[in-house]
């Protein structure tokens, strides 16, 4: 897993789903991130684009 590869490096990681197949990799990659103490995040990139940030960013500013 890519994911365990870069934990193992010390790296941050921002997965996209799916993070894994199955219970056991998620588990294997819970124990991993307490082991090398990394932060680990599962998310939808789609989310992050800008067509979603922008209306995010102008409803702060008027609100």
């Amino acid at each position: 897993m890519a994911t365990l590869a870069a934990m193992q490096l010390g790296k941050h990681v921002y997965t996209q789903k799916p993070l894994t197949h199955d219970i056991y990799e998620a588990r294997i990659l819970t124990e991993a991130a307490k082991k090398y103490k990394v932060v680990t995040q599962m998310g939808n990139q789609e989310h992050r684009a800008t067509v979603f940030v922008k209306p995010k960013k102008y409803t702060r500013r008027v609100l």
